[in-house]
């Protein structure tokens, strides 16, 4: 977890040092040599902006994590206020980070953008759009699977998700989030729904996604109390068989009274192998 949190942050430090080159770029902006780099910038300022808030949103997450394991010697009233404090603090840390990146990228994107449409003109500025990576096609019809938060139901739903979507590159992030949000219900649904249908927080809604259902301990307990729920089933079943038979030995004229310890060896046997007597119809 640690040596994610670095390489998320390494991963932070480098967005704003392409900010930084390409705010150099404009301070030694020469339209005779620069003028055809403008679109190439606009589009690598949306792209490393949409990474930042991705980025920005793993760090703040994992910071969460680390923090909620820290090992105190403290009383629980001791850390709930310690950990409101710590959450506090960390809200305001990410508020300034957010505000700040935010304010140079518009300075960035406002200036390449003014350059753009003196030099090329509006006609061109306009074909050469790339605000919102927008689609200009008709949506494929795709039949993707529906996911309501069955963590149970989360892999396969990954896994399909993934192929026919998230690494189809025929789509634009937009259209990623389209599916996305048509393919979700229920809770799962309202994981999101906090987060603005926008190109950029795509990758934004997928990581908490990811973040809620890629809980191992949480399949595992959800795989364990199917198994409890299945076995607990089988053995009334195996039990009902039971009684259903010695009723039967019973009004032939076969006294089974005095069969209590046979029968209860028979039991623990069965339970030894209750999911194949369980399945007896």
């Amino acid at each position: 977890m640690v040596t994610e949190l670095r390489d998320l942050k390494k991963q932070e430090r480098n967005i704003r040092k392409t900010f930084d080159a390409i705010q150099q770029f404009l301070v030694n902006f020469d339209e005779g040599r620069h003028a055809d780099q403008l679109v190439v910038r606009l589009q690598r300022l949306e792209v490393a902006f949409g990474k930042f808030h991705v980025v920005r949103r793993k760090i703040e997450l994992l910071t969460d994590d680390v923090t909620d394991l820290a090992d105190t010697k403290e009383s629980d009233e001791e850390r709930n206020e310690r950990l409101e404090s710590l959450a506090h603090a960390r809200d305001d840390e990410n508020t300034q980070i957010i505000m700040k990146m935010e304010d140079q990228y518009c300075v960035l994107k406002s200036a390449l953008a003014r350059w753009k449409n003196d030099i090329f003109g509006d006609a061109t500025a306009a074909h050469h759009s790339i605000t919102a990576g927008i689609s200009r096609v008709k949506l494929p019809e795709i039949h993707l699977p529906s996911f309501s938060g069955n963590i149970k139901e989360w892999v396969t739903f990954r896994d399909t998700f993934r192929s026919l979507i998230h690494n189809n590159l025929q789509l634009t992030t937009t259209d990623r989030f389209t599916y996305l949000k048509s393919s979700l219900t229920g809770e799962a649904l309202q994981e999101i729904n906090s987060v603005d249908m926008s190109a950029v927080n795509y990758d934004v809604a997928w990581c908490m996604l990811e973040k809620r259902y890629e809980n191992t301990k949480l399949k595992v307990k959800a795989h364990l109390e199917t198994m409890k729920k299945e076995s607990y089933d089988a053995l009334n079943k195996l039990i009902g068989h039971f009684e259903k038979n010695l009723l039967m030995l019973d009004k032939v004229g076969e006294n089974t009274s005095s069969w209590s310890t046979i029968l209860v060896y028979m039991i623990c046997l069965g339970c030894l192998y209750v999911a194949p007597l369980g399945d007896t119809s």
